[in-house]
Order: C-alpha cells, then structure tokens, then sequence
C-alpha cells in the first residue's frame, strides 16, 4: 500500500504534488520489489533493482521539463514503465494507493486555479488509467467531507470510479 496522509504532508502547491508522488512512488516501488523480487520489468527492476536508480531516473525526467504539471507527468512516465504489468500479479498482489483526506486536494485550486486543475485533472486521468484501464493498481481517495465524491465528479466521469459514503460508524459497526 502507498498511503499518502494529506492531513499531514505539504503539499499545497502544484510542485507540492510532484515531490509526493515522487518520493511516494519510491516507496511503493521498493516494497513492489521486495514481494515480487524476480519479476522482471522495463526498467530492469529485478534482483539487482536500486530505489536511487528509479528516483534519479524521476528526477532527470521532471528536470527536462518545466511546469508542475509536466513534472508530474515525467514521474507518472517513469513509474508506469517501472510498475508490473497487471498479467505480472494476481489480483489480491495489486499495489494500492491510497490517498487519506483526498478532499484537501482542493488547496491546489486556490493558490493558481488554472495549474491547480491541470494537476489534478492529470493525477485523475492517470488514476483512471492505471486502475480501470489497465488494472495496474487500486486507487482509494478517503476523505471525511461527505460531499468529496461530488467535487471528484468534476475531474472524473461516473462509470470511472465508485463512491462509498459510509458516514460515522460505532465501534461494533465498524468492526
């Protein structure tokens, strides 16, 4: 699982992002690798895979190109090709992303609209097709704002995500 905890990351600008997915995606990649050890991918990644070769990788392609929302793609390049094809793992050995509070993903509308929404509109579109296309992973935005799964419904169209709203849950309901 890559859990990302927006309740208490910095990431509230474009650039913000690109650095969590960056550093993020190199965790997931490293325990990728220590659970399918032999599998053979792209990049090589097989038993002799660096972490630091990944990320140099990540940052010579975000350093190739200049606004945040390029920058975010060039990771997303990367950790596509560095990712296992869906045929490479069963379906409970899929990675998970999860992104707790996703509903402060907001914040990034506020300070620049217009490279706001193209970052998330990216992160969406790329969720989608990573998870529904191609089967790569699953993605879980959590959020305790009951209303998240409308303000999602700008970036993402209805058949492309399923919405939980599960509202406060007792100890014996929760269990």
């Amino acid at each position: 699982i890559l859990h990302f905890d927006l309740r208490a990351t910095s990431f509230n600008t474009p650039e913000g992002v690109f650095r969590l997915f960056l550093d993020g995606s190199l965790g997931l990649l490293e325990r990728i690798h220590q659970v399918l050890p032999n599998i053979e991918i792209d990049s090589g990644m097989g038993p002799t895979f660096k972490v630091r070769l990944a990320e140099k990788e990540m940052e010579k392609a975000a350093s190739q190109v200049t606004s945040s929302v390029d920058k975010l793609n060039a990771v997303f390049k990367v950790l596509d090709r560095l990712l296992p094809k869906a045929d490479a793992m069963s379906l409970d050995m899929k990675p998970i992303i999860f992104i707790d509070e996703a509903n402060r993903l907001k914040i990034l509308l506020q300070h620049n609209p217009q490279e706001g929404h193209a970052v998330l509109s990216s992160l969406f579109e790329w969720l989608v097709e990573k998870t529904k296309q191609q089967g790569r992973f699953h993605a879980v935005l959590g959020s305790s704002s009951s209303f998240f799964h409308l303000w999602v419904s700008r970036f993402m169209q209805q058949g492309q995500y399923k919405s939980y709203v599960i509202g406060d849950l007792g100890r014996k309901e929760a269990e």
